[in-house]
């Protein structure tokens, strides 16, 4: 990765992808509403899933009105519902196929020209789909501590919503509300951002594990190819055993319904993805200890419905300071 770094994200480690944000929906609720499954998961499977075909979707099937207290409350029925301090808007940085950290050449800093642009109408997107389409729910923990996490899943099994941006697996709690649901489940891809976007892609939330082995300009093919072996051999068990019985038969049978969203999901891991800002996280952070730049231009940018220019402008120097120190401290410590 990046010509530093090989990530290993094979079934000895599973957390990378149980992690993965996709986004869920309420069969009977959509088909109640009017919407035709066959031609959205057409659609999806076609690979033309887009940011404007959901956004105008979500606007359509808007708010109802389901506890009897005027305007847009808790216990009303939304077409999207999703975690504000996490999911809502991380689930589109690799969804849109956004840089937050530049590569030119062998030079890295944070995003710069059409990067940037692309961050920052990127981000005008997301904020017009959760603060302006009159459709979309974010949740935070409450003035009781209650937990956002079990708050966006209470509101989606209690069939409030037609959607749900969250990630594969959570709690067992919360899967076991999910279980418990009376209506289908299904599962598609967070959109792609335009038409001109090849691929889809998925974001991973920020609680994962990656195994990784430092590149050197010393070590041949032939460590590589022993170093894989090894990692091969220690995903053998859990390759037979825990990912086919996790996936195949958790997630593919119990917490979605029907084959479409079997073929959606082997779409969607296949698709998972992680860039500079993501894997090294933890060495940029700035400001408070354990925030890199993904919280701290793209997440507090939409949690403050602020402006990822102006984050960029005011963070630019720090972390491209960190940048430049981990990849001297790389340099030198190669083996």
């Amino acid at each position: 990765m990046n010509g530093y770094l090989y990530t290993v994200c094979g079934d000895v480690n599973l957390s990378v992808f149980d992690r993965t944000i996709v986004t869920y929906l309420n069969k009977n609720a959509l088909t109640e509403r009017g919407v035709d499954l066959d031609d959205l998961y057409d659609t999806v499977l076609a690979g033309d899933w887009t940011y404007e075909k959901f956004y105008n979707l979500v606007s359509d099937i808007g708010c109802e009105e389901k506890d009897g207290i005027d305007g847009a409350t808790d216990g009303d029925f939304y077409a999207l519902s999703a975690i504000k301090g996490s999911e809502a808007s991380d689930g589109f940085v690799q969804a849109f196929d956004l840089k937050i950290i530049s590569k030119t050449g062998e030079s890295y800093s944070l995003a710069t020209g059409s990067d940037r642009l692309k961050l920052d109408d990127a981000m005008q997107k997301i904020q017009n789909l959760f603060y302006n389409s009159n459709a979309a729910k974010t949740w935070k923990p409450t003035a009781e501590e209650s937990n956002a996490t079990y708050l966006n899943y209470k509101c989606f099994t209690e069939g409030r919503a037609a959607f749900t941006v969250d990630v594969i697996y959570h709690y067992e709690s919360g899967l076991a509300m999910m279980r418990d649901t009376d209506f289908d489940i299904g599962m598609i891809p967070v959109p792609k951002y335009n038409d001109d976007q090849a691929n889809y892609k998925a974001s991973v939330q920020d609680a994962h594990n990656v195994m990784a082995v430092l590149y050197s300009p010393r070590a041949s093919a032939n460590h590589y190819e022993a170093i894989s072996a090894l990692l091969e051999m220690l995903c053998y068990d859990t390759y037979h055993d825990v990912r086919p019985f996790y996936f195949e038969r958790m997630v593919k049978t119990r917490y979605v319904d029907g084959a479409e969203d079997a073929r959606v999901f082997d779409l969607i891991l296949a698709s998972t993805a992680w860039d500079f800002a993501d894997v090294y996280n933890a060495n940029l952070a700035t400001g408070d200890s354990d925030k890199g730049p993904r919280e701290r231009v793209w997440r507090s940018s939409f949690n403050t419905q602020g402006s990822v220019v102006d984050a960029c402008v005011t963070l630019e120097d720090q972390i491209n300071k960190k940048i430049d120190d981990l990849l001297k401290w790389m340099r030198e410590h190669q083996w």
